[in-house]
């Protein structure tokens, strides 16, 4: 009995040991598991803007082309962040590779566009903004400290006992 369970626990650290392994920490939003990358355009993109095979094809050439391009400037970035190790404000993006990222996404953004027929701009452009509108929040509102309001007003800091109720020059 104890020579059975000592097995099967010595399977299940050979098992996590192994998955750890394949997996490399790098789970960030933009990388898959097993280096399967995001689909663009998805399927319920193709759906939704009602897509052509042809725009389908473009899109996937447009997607695979700049996300090279994001890889070598991503590659770029990461080295001088370890080049700079030692000094913490060097080792963080600089305002000329942020700049660059940003030309990057326009560029990709245009050539998007491109493919696209005026309904279809239309409803990108407006995706894009609600996006960027969301992003936006979601930026000041960790500037600002403010965490999700999870397990009661306890749950965000910033958050005033009267929150909600009227005014009575409490606060």
């Amino acid at each position: 009995m104890k020579t059975r369970f000592f097995l099967v626990s010595m399977l299940f650290l050979f098992v996590t040991a192994l998955q750890a392994q394949n997996n490399n920490g790098d789970n960030r939003s933009g990388n898959r598991p097993n280096g399967v990358q995001r689909e663009f355009p998805s399927k319920e993109m193709i759906k939704e803007y009602a897509l052509t095979q042809d725009q389908v094809t473009k899109l996937k050439k447009v997607s695979a082309d700049y996300t090279k391009k994001r890889e070598a400037l991503n590659k770029e970035m990461r080295e001088a962040r370890e080049k700079n190790k030692e000094n913490k404000e060097a080792a963080r993006p600089n305002e000329e590779s942020m700049k660059k990222m940003k030309n990057l996404m326009d560029e990709q953004n245009k050539a998007i566009k491109e493919v696209l027929t005026k309904e279809q701009q239309e409803k990108w452009d407006k995706q894009q903004a609600e996006r960027a509108e969301k992003m936006k929040n979601a930026q000041n509102n960790r500037q600002r400290g403010d965490r999700p309001n999870v397990g009661g007003e306890r749950g965000n800091r910033n958050a005033r006992p009267n929150q909600g109720a009227p005014n009575r020059g409490l606060w």
